[in-house]
Formats: C-alpha cells, structure tokens, sequence
C-alpha cells in the first residue's frame, strides 16, 4: 500500500440487500432523529434484520426484526450499514 493511503471498509447498506437474506446492523449513518425513529420501530446496531420484500422501483423494503414486519423507506434504509449473515 503507498504511504498515506487510506483503507475504506465499505459495508453495503440495508436498501442493497436482497430479498430472502439476513444481515446484520453494523452502524447506522443519520442525525439523531433518523436514528431516534429506528430505535422506535426496534431497530439497533447487532440486530439481525431479514429481507423480506425489497421493491424494484425504489419502493420501501420489507423486513423482519424479531419476529415482527416493518416497512422502512428507502432513504432511511439507506443510511443502514449492514453485514450479511448466514
């Protein structure tokens, strides 16, 4: 590596993932209000989320978080780093 390079770990967002896989939450990337929001709806760092609908069209994204169904936008799903688990 050249001196002064930087290493960029890049973690694929929650909007890139497709249906049928599980992921992981690593960070989340928002102010404090989109991160307030998600909290609400059960949504944290270490949690393993499943995809369950991911629209083609750039609709919401459908997943699953313990046991439950939630609709996430996908400009918040967007600010979602995650890593996929098997």
């Amino acid at each position: 590596m050249a001196p002064g390079a930087r290493v960029v770990d890049i973690m694929p967002r929650l909007d890139q993932v497709q249906e049928g896989n599980k992921v992981k939450v690593r960070e989340i990337r928002g102010g404090r209000s989109v991160r307030q929001r998600l909290a609400e709806m059960g949504i944290h760092p270490g949690d393993i989320v499943g995809i369950i609908r991911s629209s083609v069209f750039g609709g919401p994204l459908l997943i699953d978080i313990r046991d439950s169904e939630v609709a996430i936008g996908r400009s918040v799903a967007q600010k979602i780093e995650v890593e996929v688990v098997d």
